[in-house]
């Protein structure tokens, strides 16, 4: 069993100083697992910032209904961006795609 906290963060949408700001507040510690559950990018102003950091933390994440949009605008290109470049892998796709009623842009 693990000592740590198995902690859950959802739709970051590019705000890279407001997460920066909640993981201060609840201080992962080594023990700690924390999951992405996608809505990485989109809306705030620092979507790269939040991915890059994911990524290179080495956190978990969920592809979200706002990453695969971003997949999906390029049906055509020889190389779209793949979950692994937003900062999640193929195995930590939901087993069900995310959909919202809204437009995201």
């Amino acid at each position: 069993m693990t000592k740590g906290r198995r902690i859950v963060i959802g739709d970051v949408h590019g705000h890279y100083d407001g997460l920066m700001r909640l993981l201060m507040a609840i201080a992962p510690s080594a023990d700690d697992q924390v999951y992405f559950l996608g809505d990485l990018i989109d809306r705030g102003p620092k979507s790269f910032q939040v991915v890059n950091f994911v990524r290179e933390s080495g956190y978990r994440c969920l592809l979200g209904n706002h990453e695969q949009l971003l997949i999906d605008s390029f049906p055509t290109a020889t190389s779209p961006p793949t979950p692994s470049m937003l900062g999640c892998t193929a195995a930590d796709r939901p087993p069900f795609r995310a959909t919202t009623s809204r437009k995201c842009c």
